[in-house]
Protein backbone atom coordinates (compact mmCIF):
# COMPACT_ATOMS: atom_id res chain seq x y z
CA UNK A 1 0.00 0.00 0.00
CA UNK A 2 2.85 2.39 0.82
CA UNK A 3 4.35 1.80 -2.63
CA UNK A 4 1.01 2.65 -4.25
CA UNK A 5 0.80 5.90 -2.30
CA UNK A 6 4.42 6.83 -3.08
CA UNK A 7 4.05 6.10 -6.82
CA UNK A 8 0.76 7.97 -6.99
CA UNK A 9 2.31 11.02 -5.34
CA UNK A 10 5.26 10.73 -7.75
CA UNK A 11 2.82 10.59 -10.68
CA UNK A 12 0.93 13.64 -9.47
CA UNK A 13 4.17 15.59 -9.12
CA UNK A 14 5.05 14.67 -12.71
CA UNK A 15 1.60 15.78 -13.90
CA UNK A 16 1.80 19.09 -12.04
CA UNK A 17 5.32 19.66 -13.36
CA UNK A 18 4.18 18.96 -16.92
CA UNK A 19 1.32 21.44 -16.60
CA UNK A 20 3.67 24.10 -15.23
CA UNK A 21 6.07 23.50 -18.12
CA UNK A 22 3.20 23.85 -20.60
CA UNK A 23 2.21 27.18 -19.12
CA UNK A 24 5.82 28.41 -19.15
CA UNK A 25 6.16 27.25 -22.75
CA UNK A 26 3.00 29.03 -23.83
CA UNK A 27 4.08 32.22 -22.09
CA UNK A 28 7.47 32.10 -23.80
CA UNK A 29 6.00 31.67 -27.29
CA UNK A 30 3.31 34.30 -26.89
CA UNK A 31 0.27 32.18 -26.15
CA UNK A 32 -1.73 29.37 -27.65
CA UNK A 33 -3.05 31.27 -30.63
CA UNK A 34 -1.67 34.25 -32.45
CA UNK A 35 -4.23 35.80 -34.81
CA UNK A 36 -1.44 36.94 -37.14
CA UNK A 37 -0.53 33.30 -37.89
CA UNK A 38 -2.53 30.55 -39.53
CA UNK A 39 -3.46 27.43 -37.58
CA UNK A 40 -0.52 25.40 -38.92
CA UNK A 41 2.03 28.06 -37.95
CA UNK A 42 0.49 28.21 -34.46
CA UNK A 43 0.58 24.44 -34.12
CA UNK A 44 4.20 24.26 -35.30
CA UNK A 45 5.24 27.05 -32.93
CA UNK A 46 3.73 25.12 -30.02
CA UNK A 47 5.01 21.71 -31.16
CA UNK A 48 8.66 22.81 -31.25
CA UNK A 49 8.66 24.58 -27.88
CA UNK A 50 11.23 22.99 -25.54
CA UNK A 51 8.96 23.48 -22.52
CA UNK A 52 5.94 21.96 -24.26
CA UNK A 53 7.99 18.95 -25.39
CA UNK A 54 9.50 18.46 -21.93
CA UNK A 55 6.03 18.73 -20.38
CA UNK A 56 4.70 16.11 -22.80
CA UNK A 57 7.61 13.82 -21.91
CA UNK A 58 6.83 14.11 -18.19
CA UNK A 59 3.14 13.54 -18.88
CA UNK A 60 3.92 10.35 -20.83
CA UNK A 61 6.05 9.05 -17.94
CA UNK A 62 3.25 9.90 -15.50
CA UNK A 63 0.74 8.07 -17.71
CA UNK A 64 2.90 4.95 -17.83
CA UNK A 65 3.27 4.92 -14.04
CA UNK A 66 -0.47 5.59 -13.67
CA UNK A 67 -1.32 2.66 -15.96
CA UNK A 68 0.91 0.43 -13.83
CA UNK A 69 -0.84 1.67 -10.69
CA UNK A 70 -4.40 1.09 -11.86
CA UNK A 71 -3.40 -2.34 -13.13
CA UNK A 72 -1.87 -3.41 -9.80
CA UNK A 73 -3.97 -1.53 -7.21
CA UNK A 74 -7.67 -0.70 -6.79
CA UNK A 75 -8.72 2.17 -9.04
CA UNK A 76 -10.97 3.32 -6.20
CA UNK A 77 -7.78 4.11 -4.29
CA UNK A 78 -5.46 5.38 -7.03
CA UNK A 79 -7.74 7.84 -8.83
CA UNK A 80 -8.96 9.69 -5.72
CA UNK A 81 -5.39 9.76 -4.37
CA UNK A 82 -4.23 11.35 -7.63
CA UNK A 83 -6.43 14.37 -6.84
CA UNK A 84 -3.53 15.79 -4.85
CA UNK A 85 -2.13 16.92 -8.21
CA UNK A 86 -4.55 19.86 -7.88
CA UNK A 87 -2.77 20.90 -4.70
CA UNK A 88 0.69 20.56 -6.25
CA UNK A 89 -0.45 22.61 -9.24
CA UNK A 90 -1.92 25.30 -6.98
CA UNK A 91 1.31 25.53 -5.00
CA UNK A 92 3.32 25.69 -8.23
CA UNK A 93 1.06 28.51 -9.42
CA UNK A 94 1.86 30.44 -6.26
CA UNK A 95 5.61 29.80 -6.38
CA UNK A 96 6.36 29.88 -10.11
CA UNK A 97 3.73 32.28 -11.46
CA UNK A 98 3.13 34.40 -8.34
CA UNK A 99 -0.60 33.69 -8.56
CA UNK A 100 -2.93 34.78 -5.79
CA UNK A 101 -4.90 31.97 -4.15
CA UNK A 102 -8.00 32.90 -2.21
CA UNK A 103 -9.39 31.36 0.95
CA UNK A 104 -11.91 29.27 -0.99
CA UNK A 105 -9.09 27.63 -2.97
CA UNK A 106 -7.22 26.84 0.25
CA UNK A 107 -10.40 25.39 1.73
CA UNK A 108 -10.78 23.19 -1.36
CA UNK A 109 -7.19 22.00 -0.97
CA UNK A 110 -7.86 21.10 2.66
CA UNK A 111 -11.00 19.18 1.65
CA UNK A 112 -8.94 17.24 -0.92
CA UNK A 113 -6.33 16.39 1.72
CA UNK A 114 -9.00 15.25 4.16
CA UNK A 115 -10.56 13.11 1.43
CA UNK A 116 -7.22 11.56 0.53
CA UNK A 117 -6.57 10.83 4.19
CA UNK A 118 -9.96 9.15 4.59
CA UNK A 119 -9.49 7.06 1.44
CA UNK A 120 -6.05 5.84 2.48
CA UNK A 121 -6.89 5.41 6.16
CA UNK A 122 -6.94 1.81 7.37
Amino acid sequence: MLIAIFLTVFTTILIASAQVLWKIGLEKIGGFYLPTQNIFANFFRIAISFYIILGLFLYVIATIVFLFLINKYPISLIVPLSSISFIFTMIAGIIVFKEQVNLTNWAGAIVILIGVYLITYK
